[in-house]
């Protein structure tokens, strides 16, 4: 949608700011941009210092085994499954009926906001084996 002028105003936005969603009351919420129609963005400073990587043969019996320690502060994680068969991932005593299917050349990618990178995973395969590794940022 085109205002006409840096100025001119469309239902409360003004030509710089984009409704991208609104509060629990249905409210609009503004957002700014940038000239170019860029969202505005602070980095914040994430001063990851130390990288973890490891990896496991998955097996139809390796759901008790922690194929990913937990570790406090770990600010992102990435999984990959670089086998040929599907593999589960998940807590402790994970089963093909209760993990996160990761299909063959899939990676699963965790993030630090809701704490999910710091916990123990755990694989395991329906059939046959597996190779996974992991990548993790602290």
């Amino acid at each position: 949608m085109a205002f006409g002028s840096a100025n001119a105003q469309h239902n409360g936005l003004t030509a710089r700011e984009v409704l991208i969603s609104g509060d629990y009351n249905g409210n609009p919420t503004p957002v700014a941009v940038t000239s170019a129609g860029l969202l505005q963005t602070t980095p914040s400073a994430t001063n990851l210092t130390t990288l973890t990587t490891g990896q496991v043969t998955a097996t139809t019996t390796s759901g008790a085994t922690a194929f990913v320690p937990a570790l406090a502060g770990r600010k992102a994680l990435v999984i990959k499954n670089s086998g040929s068969v599907a593999v589960s991932i998940g807590n402790t005593g994970v089963t093909t009926g209760t993990g996160h299917i990761l299909s063959p050349g899939d990676s699963l990618s965790l993030g630090a906001t809701d704490g999910a990178a710091a916990l123990a995973y755990f694989v395991i395969t329906a059939s046959s084996t597996a190779v996974c590794s992991y990548a993790g940022w602290s």
